[in-house]
């Protein structure tokens, strides 16, 4: 039977160290040619002039080749690796954007150049202003672990990890900032098996580091909120959202994005409120949480509810 030659791509936003990599699963990240670049820009019968323009900007591409004779679950499977990957260097680096979205393409093999057959395009995080600057230094053996440990929960199909990957993924592509923080939390929920805010509070404190920072310092500014500053109000807020009920006035007030010394951040929008501080502190927490589970090397622990749950009631070693 004849086998024809494929590869699933999609843009790399926010790769900071600019230079190719091979990723587990035979995933690469590597730089599209400028051959390749003239072939996006004859893509416009899939895609408006807007989204050819932004692609043809993208240097960095995931890639992954495969075979197939026509069997639909080779392009799935292939489909489900790529993207599976983008989620993990999601959880290593949450990466903002500003262009029109995530796009996954995949396409045959002509000589030189990738033709496209089928694409998929979702929306991409707009909206968390730590994640739209420039992000510290990445460190490549913790982003192969982490897409090794995103891999593994997929494929063993471990609940607790695979549903809050999912949310990450589902907040990500929603455009209203309490549907996010919805998703985030809750997903967040799912991972410390959580029955109450105070377990909440106590298992997310244990794991991370009650005086751990939320958010990691960009160009030697730190923000000030620490773990277990913000937990408590992070669940308070999204049992108000999930019931319907109004946003209580405490994280209605207009407090800014602070650093450690109590001083307006610059270029951060000084007349977000409270809850909008929360919002992205849910999504830097879920990711922290989800990197150390994998950095750790816990999906067998996570999987087993008695040893996880036994594992969150202690504080662990902050590294």
């Amino acid at each position: 039977m004849n086998t024809t030659e494929y590869a699933v791509i999609s843009p790399v936003w926010g790769w900071h160290l600019h230079e190719e990599m091979l990723l587990p699963g035979n995933v690469r990240i590597e730089m599209i040619g400028e051959l390749d670049k003239i072939s996006i820009k004859g893509w416009s019968e899939a895609l408006n002039g807007e989204q050819i323009r932004a692609l043809s900007n993208a240097d960095f591409w995931f890639r992954y080749d495969f075979k197939s004779s026509g069997e639909p679950e080779a392009e799935r499977n292939a489909k489900e690796l790529v993207r599976n990957t983008i989620l993990a260097c999601q959880v290593v680096f949450p990466t903002g954007s500003h262009d029109s979205g995530s796009f996954l393409c995949v396409c045959e093999k002509h000589r030189e150049t990738l033709v496209i057959c089928s694409f998929s395009l979702n929306r991409r995080l707009q909206t968390a202003s730590w994640a739209l600057t420039p992000f510290p230094p990445i460190d490549k053996q913790e982003l192969v672990t982490v897409v090794e440990g995103v891999q593994e929960a997929f494929r063993k199909e471990v609940a607790r990890l695979v549903n809050p990957l999912c949310l990450l993924e589902l907040g990500e592509e929603a455009n209203n900032s309490h549907m996010r923080l919805l998703q985030w939390v809750t997903g967040l929920d799912a991972l410390l098996i959580a029955e109450g805010r105070y377990d909440f509070e106590r298992n997310l404190s244990n794991l991370l580091g009650r005086r751990t920072y939320v958010f990691p310092p960009i160009d030697g500014v730190q923000p000030k909120y620490q773990v277990g500053d913000v937990a408590l109000d992070l669940y308070k807020l999204r049992d108000k959202i999930a019931h319907g009920l109004a946003i209580p006035k405490e994280f209605r007030e207009i407090t800014g994005f602070e650093d450690v010394g109590g001083k307006l951040i610059d270029g951060m929008y000084r007349y977000c409120q409270y809850r909008h501080v929360l919002e992205e502190a849910a999504l830097f927490l879920l990711c922290s949480a989800l990197k150390t589970v994998f950095t750790r090397n816990l999906t067998e622990v996570v999987a087993d509810l008695s040893t996880w749950r036994e594992y969150l009631m202690s504080p662990q070693p902050v590294t």
